[in-house]
């Protein structure tokens, strides 16, 4: 999903949110966000379709349930906006999402790629967001879905009740430890820093400790080494690489920067060693990565480009 996309859908539930209001007066600026992109109308549509669609499967539950059977009474939809500021357009977007009847609710957090957001669930666990990420997970539980993004978890102690991790339509089981996990178009990649993580139980049970990552592709699982400092040094502002594909480079930095950036078919091949220094802007950032990569980064149309001289 590129990052125009993401954002877009995160500002469609804004005005999803804000046209429930039967106060709401603000049409200009919702036929001015409509107008601004081809692609609003189409996505408005389809977050709209989906809200109603939600509603209508509660609704159809709640007729379903007796009138004095509160214990039975499904929970309901909410979405709530939250970290709005006027240096970025979209920060992040939470609601919940009702599951099968006797499921608690799941709430959503949505972080635009640019951006970072954190999470406290009730038993102290923290979860923290890179930009470009889509989170499920289970405030007073012990669980959390990654739709797709990079999530760092630093997850509190409990043998009897470990935390579990879905992502990549893969399993992760731990029971006390801190975690970065990578879901991007049916890849995984999990790296552990403190503590030790199961991937898969029931089938592969690929066990991790401190100091080790897998990287998991179809049915292919690459083990590898790692510096536990360098786990989620996307927090520390920087990007740290062994022999790694071009092309898992150019994600990380399309998330951290908020740009799309593309890694030409010349390129396809190459591997990158070395550290990244975050904090410029991307037209004087991406020069200089492409210099490090032995090519060039060039711009047209709002999409970056890696290439090989």
């Amino acid at each position: 999903m590129t990052s125009e996309r993401l954002r877009a859908e995160t500002e469609a539930i804004d005005w999803v949110i804000r046209l429930r209001d039967p106060d709401f007066r603000d049409w200009d600026g919702f036929t001015s966000w409509l107008e601004a992109s081809p692609i609003h109308a189409g996505i408005y549509d389809e977050v709209a379709a989906a809200d109603q669609d939600v509603g209508n499967i509660l609704k159809s539950r709640s007729d379903e349930v007796p009138a004095n059977d509160d214990s039975a009474a499904p929970s309901p939809v909410r979405r709530a906006v939250l970290g709005w500021s006027a240096a970025a357009a979209v920060a992040a977007v939470i609601g919940s999402y009702a599951l099968m009847p006797g499921q608690a609710a799941l709430e959503m957090v949505t972080v635009a790629a640019g951006e970072h957001r954190s999470v406290v669930l009730s038993d102290g666990s923290s979860i923290a967001l890179n930009g470009g990420t889509r989170l499920y997970y289970d405030r007073d539980g012990r669980f959390a879905r990654l739709d797709h993004g990079e999530a760092l978890f630093a997850v509190v102690h409990n043998e009897e009740n470990p935390f579990i991790v879905e992502a990549a339509g893969r399993q992760l089981v731990d029971a006390g430890t801190a975690f970065n996990v990578i879901a991007s178009d049916g890849d995984l990649d999990v790296a552990v820093s403190e503590g030790e993580v199961v991937v898969e139980p029931q089938s592969e049970a690929i066990a991790l400790t401190a100091g080790e990552a897998v990287h998991i592709a179809g049915g292919t699982a690459i083990r590898r080494p790692i510096v536990p400092g360098d786990v989620a040094s996307w927090r520390q502002g920087r990007l740290v690489y062994a022999d790694t594909p071009l092309r898992f480079v150019a994600s990380d930095l399309a998330r951290n920067l908020g740009v799309d950036i593309e890694v030409a078919a010349n390129a396809a091949d190459s591997r990158f060693t070395g550290t990244i220094q975050l904090g410029a802007e991307p037209q004087i950032l991406l020069p200089v990565v492409g210099r490090l990569v032995g090519g060039e980064a060039q711009q047209a149309d709002g999409v970056w480009t890696i290439m090989k001289d």
